[in-house]
């Protein structure tokens, strides 16, 4: 087989493409793991297909690089959704910082007017808040934290 004007016997060509399938898994792999998102899996997985084709004897390298990019293809298309889906309910149930005081209950101890903000003791700390219907809630109240603005929390009466 002629490969830029050099013959170049078909094992040689077969073990210059494991090489370069190889390389391209390799390199896909790489970057996913540095990667938080699912961004070259895919690729991964349709570079080990074509890697797994070029041990089928008399298979042309063409032929490798269609099941490369239709394997990348279905991969992407059928597990991307699910991949996404997953990572977001992840991501939705890890609250950390300030994000988990959200939803928490707290005792007014410091009554709340609309003009005035009032204070709420929350997992033993004590923040400025505000109501979210703006009217008045006595001290000793429950309520629930709705938001985090900066360093006041806006509740609403339980």
């Amino acid at each position: 087989m002629f490969f830029n004007d050099v013959i170049v016997s078909e094992s040689t060509l077969n073990i210059i493409m494991m090489s370069i399938w190889l390389s391209i898994f390799l390199i896909a792999l790489i970057i996913e793991i540095s990667t938080a998102e699912l961004v070259s899996i895919w690729f991964s997985g349709g570079a080990l297909f074509a890697l797994i084709f070029t041990y089928i004897p008399n298979v042309p390298f063409f032929v490798e690089i269609i099941v490369f990019f239709v394997t990348s293809g279905i991969l992407l298309i059928l597990l991307r959704p699910l991949s996404k889906r997953l990572m977001e309910k992840h991501k939705q149930q890890i609250a950390t910082n300030i994000d988990a005081i959200i939803g928490k209950r707290g005792i007014i101890i410091k009554e709340i007017n609309p003009l005035e903000p009032g204070e709420v003791k929350v997992d033993a700390l004590i923040w400025n808040c505000i109501n979210i219907d703006d009217t008045k809630i006595e001290k000793g109240q429950t309520v629930e934290v709705i938001k985090v603005e900066g360093n006041k929390l806006t509740v609403k009466k339980i």
